[in-house]
């Protein structure tokens, strides 16, 4: 998960005066020069005009993040989010930014969020599953990796996260119950196909380790 990347700010988007102009113009020039802190000024002037758009709010909060200013990112994404609630850039951001804070909590409440309004988007759903892995809801986390599968079942991010998990925590069943989900799926390419067989022989080899491991200290 990356936060979507600083834009300069559309003159469009902005009232037409001079003033706005000059801000407008003063922030790009930084903004093209990557210098985040002498742009900082004239993006967080913009803010406070009386229609600024979600757009611009979004990219103060990106710029107020590189300089360490959580607290004024987190104001600039919540107000983006007031004015329009399903604006997919600042949701996003907003979440990969609570998770960036350990605010697990929110993150998944953004996610949940952005999800019903794109129930269609398998990385999202694959982005709460982590968030769930966080919280050590494996149960939630295993159900969003599987429907993020079941929209995509060539996905290999969210089978990789998945399995990964599953064998660095002896989840064994769980990561055997959702490979053989996953390769029932229709529209899966012979790739996908050796990559969950795989998986599979990774998940027997771990498994076989684990009950060695086990009988020997049981016999000791």
């Amino acid at each position: 998960m990356d936060f979507h990347k600083v834009e300069n700010i559309q003159e469009k988007q902005l009232n037409t005066s001079s003033h706005i102009d000059e801000l407008t113009q003063k922030a790009n020039y930084y903004l093209n020069d990557n210098n985040l802190g002498k742009a900082y000024p004239f993006i967080k002037k913009l803010t406070q005009e009386a229609e600024v758009s979600a757009d611009i709010l979004n990219t103060a909060a990106l710029v107020a993040i590189s300089l360490s200013k959580n607290k004024e990112a987190s104001n600039y994404f919540k107000k983006a989010i007031e004015q329009e609630p399903e604006h997919f850039d600042v949701n996003y951001n907003f979440a990969l930014f609570e998770i960036n804070n350990q605010h697990f909590g929110n993150a998944k409440n953004i996610l949940t969020r952005l999800i019903e309004y794109n129930p269609d988007n398998e990385n999202l759903y694959n982005d709460i599953a982590l968030v769930y892995m966080k919280m050590n809801q494996i149960s939630s986390a295993m159900e969003n990796w599987q429907k993020a599968l079941s929209l995509n079942p060539n996905l290999a991010l969210a089978r990789n996260n998945a399995l990964e998990y599953c064998l660095k925590n002896k989840k064994f069943e769980e990561g055997k119950h959702l490979l053989r989900f996953n390769s029932q799926l229709k529209g899966i390419t012979p790739q996908s196909v050796e990559e969950i067989k795989n998986w599979q022989s990774s998940l027997r080899n771990s498994e076989r380790k684990d009950m060695i491991i086990t009988e020997g200290s049981q016999i000791s």
